[in-house]
């Protein structure tokens, strides 16, 4: 994105914050990724084809049609109860794209769907690897842990008190949470 501006609002929160892997990364992703997606709807684009269009950075180009090719980008369309998506970024010299199918159960409790990702396609391109599994391993527990902040982790407050202050009740991906 050629013409963006970046603001810091400060903030006192009232507990302690720590970098989540990629220091504010994460959220400035998710913030510029979403804008994307309500443009392109906006100008009734496909969301794969509105960021070919606006992409000038050759690197960022090639994660993301590498993820689409082999996400099979277009062969499969939204339907009720199912969506695709997908998300480019790159931070530090990585790049990175990711295409997502994710399937909603309506019949989840309290009448609000519960969402499962089914299967994931992330290409990711950093320069020269010393050690490939090292890296597959390391993206791959990136996309878990990403998972797991989208879907499933929360910390629980009652009467200000943590509801949920052990490992043993945080709820975090399991390996029947893992998408394809």
């Amino acid at each position: 994105m050629p013409h963006q501006q970046a603001v810091f609002h400060a903030s006192r929160p009232l507990l302690r914050q720590g970098a989540y892997r990629a220091l504010a990364t994460t959220a400035n992703l998710f913030a510029r990724e979403s804008a994307m997606d309500e443009l392109a709807h906006l100008v009734g684009m496909d969301p794969l084809a509105f960021r070919r269009k606006n992409l000038t950075d050759e690197r960022l180009r090639a994660v993301l049609e590498a993820a689409a090719e082999r996400f099979g980008w277009g062969e499969l369309q939204p339907a009720p109860g199912r969506g695709i998506g997908l998300a480019c970024g790159h931070e530090k010299g990585g790049y990175v794209a990711t295409c997502a199918e994710v399937v909603a159960d309506p019949t989840a409790a309290c009448g609000v769907a519960s969402l499962r990702v089914a299967r994931l396609v992330t290409a990711f391109e950093c320069g020269a690897v010393v050690n490939p599994d090292h890296l597959r391993s390391t993206v791959e527990g990136s996309v878990i842990q990403g998972l797991g902040g989208a879907l499933t982790e929360a910390i629980d407050f009652a009467d200000g008190r943590i509801l949920n202050p052990r490992f043993s009740q945080y709820r975090v991906p399991r390996f029947a949470d893992m998408p394809a």
